[in-house]
């Protein structure tokens, strides 16, 4: 090896660079115009529609989620009886309601044009987490005899999964 060019590679045949020359390596950081690297600025009517979009999103995200959960409770109902429909019920809910919160904080956040930060966002979704466990250590606590742990746990992840609804439907874009 010399000069840093390895010889075992094969050498491209350009006529801009010297024969046994290294082409000139660029730097790792991302060359930036002054224009690029200014924050980003959008009119009020921009930011107007935005919010009203991201509001939109959250909205139909938490219907979504609650629709499918009574669709998997009459399901189970109907599968299984009464106390699996409660159970699907209750492990739906255990995230639903946290999922709620959060969704109902974002749009807070969102009208009162309070910046919403990244750090805003993680804070409730860990929020949204705790919330989960905490309800479902209640459910279990209070109506562990009665649970129909399957259709609790169906529950829990069809309402989870609740935005697949909403890309099968194509209204998240």
């Amino acid at each position: 090896m010399q000069s840093g060019v390895s010889t075992d590679a094969p050498v491209a045949n350009n006529q801009h660079t010297a024969v046994g020359k290294a082409a000139p390596v660029m730097s790792e950081k991302a060359q930036t115009t002054p224009q690029e690297a200014r924050p980003l600025s959008l009119t009020p009517q921009e930011r107007a529609r935005m919010n009203a979009r991201a509001a939109r999103g959250l909205v139909n995200l938490v219907l979504a989620q609650a629709a499918l959960l009574l669709v998997t409770a009459l399901v189970s109902w109907l599968v299984a009886g009464g106390y699996a429909a409660l159970s699907a019920l209750a492990g739906g809910l255990i995230y639903l309601i946290p999922s709620s919160f959060a969704a109902l904080h974002m749009l807070v956040k969102i009208y009162s044009q309070a910046n919403a930060g990244a750090l805003t966002f993680f804070w409730t979704q860990a929020l949204k987490i705790g919330g989960t466990l905490a309800l479902l250590a209640l459910v279990v606590r209070f109506a562990g005899a009665y649970l129909v742990w399957p259709a609790l746990l169906i529950g829990l992840v069809v309402v989870l999964k609740g935005y697949v609804l909403l890309l099968v439907l194509n209204k998240l874009r």
